[in-house]
């Protein structure tokens, strides 16, 4: 796949991002072209690259393709970095020693309505309150249409967890780190 081609330009990522938002068997032209602000020929033309490169199939796109699912993760991502959630959280959870995405935004399989999970590694314990705050302007940063879940962890609840070979520990542990420390 020469993904570049997929997101060379900033129409095709408007595209693909309003393509990738729901994933579904048959993709509505006009109504794509308008949400991503393109003509309906280049919304046309899009999908027959989409469907040479693997990622469209008969003028749908699914979730059960592994392709959609890493183009999705990318974007999702991307859209973390944007709105500065490392910076947010970073500034208002004292102790932050790092932090990174897991769950459905970094696998690729988030809907409209699933929300961004965020583990937040610090010293101490910070209060409810901060940690609040901080969702809450991670949310607002997002656009406010997607709630953020911070998982708070303390480095003994990870020595916890690893120890226990907890699952949720090996899911933080494969998650992408958005900076500091990562779960280790």
């Amino acid at each position: 796949m020469e993904t570049y081609r997929l997101v060379s330009t900033r129409e095709k990522l408007a595209l693909l991002g309003v393509l990738l938002r729901a994933p579904s068997d048959g993709v509505r032209v006009r109504e794509s072209a308008a949400l991503a602000g393109v003509s309906p020929g280049f919304v046309s033309r899009y999908l027959r690259l989409l469907e040479k490169e693997g990622v469209a199939e008969g003028g749908g796109i699914s979730f059960s393709n592994a392709r959609v699912r890493a183009l999705k993760a990318f974007l999702n991502i991307g859209k973390v970095f944007s709105a500065g959630i490392w910076e947010t959280v970073k500034r208002e959870v004292p102790g932050v020693r790092g932090a990174g995405v897991y769950g459905s935004w970094l696998s690729g399989t988030n809907r409209e309505d699933s929300d961004l999970d965020v583990w937040v590694r610090v010293k101490g314990r910070p209060a409810a309150s901060a940690v609040a705050r901080a969702a809450r302007l991670c949310r607002e940063a997002l656009g406010g249409g997607v709630d953020v879940e911070l998982k708070v962890v303390s480095d003994a609840e990870l020595a916890e967890m690893r120890a226990r070979t907890d699952p949720f520990y090996f899911s933080l542990y494969n998650s992408f780190a958005l900076g500091g420390e990562g779960v280790d």
